[in-house]
């Protein structure tokens, strides 16, 4: 088997590193003027001419014998002598190509990275700071490994490797069928391109992973606080800077597109408590620490960039698209701490925890301002008002929730009370409503308690002029006397 002098491809050039176009190399036993063969090819079946010609570009394609030694007269295309390479070993040769064929031939050559500032290397220093599984003969020697490279190294200083892309990155089923390269024409075969589905994202995307049929989750971060010397981890980050005048910009968008199956969930966040602790929940007025599913954090931090400057609109918008939502905010019947929900509970639990002078309001469809609005004024427990939903009856309580007064609805009414305000010098009203053309206003005391009405004023001579017509609580008529 033949070994290459070099290169089995060499350009010969002159002694001022022009090439030697057309110029010719002389080949002999080494220490005499013996002529020997050289070959065009590896298997040594093709001899060369003698002497062997150069092209165009001073190149020739020389195949030696491992066993003999050679000496090369190099000559330029007008055949005068540029210079003589002695004691060309195809031996050396062969060795060399078995060195770099052993397990530690990579050592042997140098690589020197692209740009200024860049450090030389072997290969195989450069290649190991990246380990693949092919590399081991188990995935445990596999992770083992990869465990030795990166344990506690964060930073060049500390001996991390850092890996830098600057294209874009596709991976899974993304890596060999998603095209990626256009918006309008994209021969991709990616299932994420299917008619229909919301490719946008792939299309722009700087890092894409779609799945294959053995993968179920696409893109998983884990942290842990004893693992960092930090006392703050984050397990997903996005920083969104807009600046740019009638720009959109999203932190995180999800694209849900339920076409079967039992549940598609946009976002969902376990938040687990599993330590000793029973934490406080947070209040209006608290800033408890705790376990919490959604922070919404106002003017952002000033700690970075430039200082929030106006309040942050709204902490969160329920909006119809193509279709709208059947409903808006649900808390499941054991969703809430203090109560299960059922007909039998008697505890309560705070669903949403609101302010002094919170509003909850109702804007009118014509100006979209506030048509109606629920909120509290009260500055003290000691004064604190409660509203009750009880079967057929809502219930108003006072301090320390003592009954104030009941309002009791009838299966089947027709009829009902009303109150109305009144202008300057007119009464207000208590009034009777209903589909019956005559109504009664029942005012019934308990037990032997009676009706109070006005201040009495004595006046034993007034004449009667006249009578209010009424009923006891027994439905019989009395009349009350007038007088002028």
């Amino acid at each position: 088997m033949g070994v290459a002098a070099v290169s089995p491809i060499r350009t010969f050039v002159s002694s001022t590193g022009v090439p030697l176009a057309l110029g010719s190399v002389t080949v002999y036993v080494a220490g005499s003027t013996t002529p020997t063969n050289t070959w065009q090819d590896e298997g040594l079946t093709s001899l060369n001419d003698w002497p062997v010609p150069l092209d165009a570009a001073g190149r020739a394609t020389i195949w030696l014998d491992p066993n003999v030694v050679y000496d090369f007269l190099i000559k330029n295309a007008a055949g005068v002598t540029q210079y003589t390479e002695e004691d060309v070993s195809g031996a050396e040769q062969s060795d060399l190509r078995a060195l770099l064929a052993a397990s530690s031939g990579s050592s042997l050559v140098g690589f020197m990275p692209a740009g200024s500032g860049a450090t030389t290397q072997t290969i195989e220093a450069r290649l190991r700071k990246v380990p693949h599984t092919s590399d081991y003969s188990t995935n445990a020697n596999y992770v083992a490994a990869v465990n030795l490279l990166a344990a506690n190294r964060h930073t060049t200083a500390d001996g991390a490797v850092i890996h830098r892309f600057a294209d874009r990155v596709f991976m899974g089923e993304a890596a060999g069928k998603f095209y990626g390269d256009s918006l309008t024409s994209d021969s991709g075969t990616s299932w994420f391109q299917k008619p229909g589905y919301p490719a946008y994202l792939g299309i722009n995307a700087g890092v894409l992973y779609t799945n294959n049929d053995r993968t179920k989750y696409g893109i998983v971060s884990a942290v842990r606080t004893s693992n960092n010397a930090s006392s703050q981890v984050i397990g997903f980050g996005s920083a969104v800077v807009n600046d740019t005048a009638s720009a959109n910009a999203w932190g995180f968008i999800a694209e849900i597109q339920h076409e079967t199956g039992s549940s598609s969930i946009g976002l969902e966040i376990g938040a687990k408590n599993s330590s000793a602790v029973v934490t406080n929940a947070k209040t209006p007025y608290t800033n408890a620490g705790g376990v919490f599913g959604l922070w919404a954090a106002g003017g952002g931090d000033n700690a970075f960039g430039p200082v929030s400057t106006q309040p942050s609109n709204t902490a969160l918008v329920v909006l119809k698209n193509s279709q709208p939502w059947k409903r808006g905010i649900v808390f499941t019947s054991d969703g809430i701490d203090g109560t299960d929900g059922s007909a039998v509970s008697v505890t309560n639990g705070v669903a949403i925890n609101l302010a002094r002078r919170h509003l909850i309001q109702w804007n009118d469809p014509t100006n979209d301002v506030m048509g109606a609005s629920i909120t509290s004024t009260v500055t003290t427990s000691a004064s604190s008002v409660q509203m009750v939903m009880a079967d057929a009856q809502i219930q108003f309580l006072g301090p320390a929730s003592v009954d104030a007064f009941y309002i009791t609805a009838v299966a089947s009414a027709v009829n009902f009370p009303s109150v109305r305000s009144a202008i300057a010098g007119a009464p207000v009203r208590l009034e009777a409503n209903g589909t019956d053309a005559n109504i009664d206003i029942w005012i019934n005391p308990k037990g032997t308690g009676v009706l109070r009405v006005g201040t009495w004023t004595s006046n034993a001579d007034a004449a009667v002029n006249g009578y209010v017509t009424i009923k006891d609580s027994a439905g019989s008529t009395r009349k009350l006397a007038t007088i002028a």
